[in-house]
């Protein structure tokens, strides 16, 4: 058996798991208050993103609770990633037009 810490507390305690096996994690579903904690955000700025269609996909737990799961979280956050252009790459696109334009090619 190996040992890992756990979150809460840093004590470390015996895995069932055999020593150099990756312990696999679950794939939880986390209520929008720790959701937004995680994201940094607050929860009323991230239930008006899911109003919105801006935020994770959200999983109804029952009638009146909607959770997010982390791969739904982890999947947004790199697709949000994607989205925003670097500002160094930016600025090498905007030279690259400009040059172009200034000998008479299209971009």
């Amino acid at each position: 058996m190996s040992v890992r810490s756990t979150e809460r507390g840093g004590q470390a305690r015996a895995s069932r798991q055999p020593a150099g096996e990756e312990f696999k994690q679950f794939d939880c579903v986390r209520s929008v208050k720790e959701t937004a904690r995680i994201l940094g955000i607050g929860e009323p700025s991230l239930r008006v993103m899911i109003r919105e269609g801006r935020a994770p996909h959200v999983t109804r737990l029952s009638s009146r609770r909607i959770g997010i799961r982390d791969s739904h979280r982890e999947a947004w956050l790199d697709a949000q990633e994607q989205q925003v252009e670097h500002p160094k790459q930016a600025a090498k696109r905007a030279k690259t037009a400009q040059a172009a334009t200034s000998t008479g090619e299209a971009a």
